[in-house]
């Protein structure tokens, strides 16, 4: 199996939303669940069937784009 690299529902790559995570940081937003909510609200991201949001979450805390799969 391969790695997750994207919201499947939206087709939204992770290495797409990094940038905005990435300056919402610099802007000094610490929290990861607003960071969170801001990425949902841009790209629809989380609001299909929800399994990116672990892979988000992780990317927003390490700049990781590309994942293991989770063990469902």
């Amino acid at each position: 199996m391969g790695s997750v690299d994207r919201c499947v529902c939206h087709q939204v790559k992770f290495s797409a939303m990094l940038p905005a995570a990435n300056a919402m940081r610099s802007q000094g937003v610490t929290d990861d669940q607003h960071i969170l909510q801001k990425l949902r609200d841009q790209t629809g991201c989380t609001t299909g069937c929800a399994l990116c949001t672990p892979y988000i979450l992780r990317m927003i805390q390490t700049g990781q784009t590309a994942f293991d799969p989770l063990p469902l």
